[in-house]
């Protein structure tokens, strides 16, 4: 290949990255330079200065300022200005500078196909509305905006062995609030792989369509059912193996004999609707729409909670009725929910009445002023 050739890509490359940040910029989306190393991390010495707090406060460059606004005509003519090369690539920044763009993240080549095929099948105008990129791993990205998002989040993870050793992978997550996603037209340099971004499909990202709180939620529905790692169990207190059998600890009969719907809408969740199989939708206090947590995913009887914001429950985790009483009122101490549900009589299903379920006049169930009787007697814990 001749010199000519060789500077006639590189001038046409420049080209298409120029043009795609100016298309980024005027259809709301912010971005930045990333290194064309394969380490895929921002171009730090190009980008622009913020003061740092501190003792003695500093001007840093950073990508942080690109995460309240889109980049001047300039900076983009500085990135992607003739004489450079090798060319950076671009990445968009997800997120509310982005009028709330965000991502989904199919990480593992084996779930593109079966994934695409769920969300087709659940919700045809839904899939027709994202924007599909191919991932060099061979992965896909589909990006949307919406109403409401968050942070990046975990919805689908696989744990195997590893020669003795337990691994996790991620294999679905989300790119939002704070994340970043490379693009086209990347160069293939960008990449570990050596490969490049690819749209698929007529849409880019132009073309960004806003879907619903539902629509995404389904996308998280269907994201979810494709995880592979182990039911949590670090949160449940220690117990033997024969009284996990038997079921006869306080926490199994407070599961066994307590109503989700309830129990949630005493600490203000409100149900936001039912998806298949029993699977229902709940929003977290202080929020007066969307999703926060799905309850009863694969019949588990359990409330899995993906907003960062419902404190104390933890992002990413999953609870039983007892593990949720036990954080929302004892900060996690399973000790001191269980001593407080054997005064409240829940120590076998003989001994177990529905008085234990009546609301007392204040409308408080008969537990929970066991437990606030248990918390006036034990202040430290």
């Amino acid at each position: 290949m001749s010199m000519h050739n060789v500077t006639t890509s590189a001038t046409t490359q420049r080209t298409c990255l120029l043009t795609a940040a100016q298309h980024f910029a005027k259809a709301g989306l912010s971005f930045l330079p990333i290194r064309p190393d394969g380490l895929k991390a921002p171009d730090s010495d190009r980008l622009p200065f913020s003061l740092q707090a501190g003792p003695e406060p500093t001007w840093r460059r950073g990508w942080a300022p690109l995460q309240q606004r889109v980049p001047t005509p300039v900076e983009c003519e500085s990135w992607w200005r003739a004489g450079d090369d090798p060319l950076d690539g671009i990445a968009v920044i997800c997120g509310a500078v982005s009028a709330n763009l965000e991502a989904t993240d199919i990480d593992s080549e084996d779930l593109v196909q079966p994934w695409r095929e769920a969300v087709e099948a659940a919700a045809p105008d839904l899939f027709d509305k994202l924007v599909l990129v191919e991932t060099p791993r061979p992965g896909l990205h589909a990006y949307y905006r919406c109403p409401q998002i968050e942070k990046n989040q975990t919805l689908a993870r696989m744990t195997f062995d590893d020669d003795g050793v337990t691994r996790t992978v991620t294999l679905i997550e989300t790119r939002g609030e704070g994340g970043y996603a490379l693009v086209p037209p990347s160069p293939a340099e960008c990449h570990p792989t050596g490969r490049c971004y690819k749209y698929v499909g007529s849409r880019s990202l132009s073309d960004v369509t806003t879907i619903t709180e539902a629509e995404r939620a389904l996308l998280f529905e269907i994201s979810r059912s494709f995880d592979k790692s182990p039911p949590r169990t670090s949160r449940s207190p220690g117990a033997s193996a024969k009284s996990q059998a038997t079921g006869q600890r306080p926490g199994d009969l407070f599961n066994a004999n307590t109503d989700w719907t309830e129990l949630l809408s005493r600490y203000g969740w409100t149900c936001a609707g039912a998806g298949s199989d029993g699977v229902m939708y709940w929003c977290r206090p202080g929020k007066a729409d969307g999703t926060s947590a799905t309850l009863n995913y694969e019949h588990s009887d359990r409330l899995y909670v993906f907003s960062s914001n419902a404190i104390p429950l933890e992002q990413g985790q999953s609870y039983s009725k007892f593990e949720f009483l036990a954080a929302m009122e004892y900060d996690g101490d399973f000790t001191a929910a269980a001593i407080a549900l054997i005064d409240a009589g829940f120590t076998s299903p003989t001994r177990f009445g529905n008085q234990h379920r009546s609301s007392q006049p204040g409308g408080r169930p008969y537990y929970l002023d066991r437990c606030a009787a248990y918390r006036a007697r034990h202040p430290g814990r």
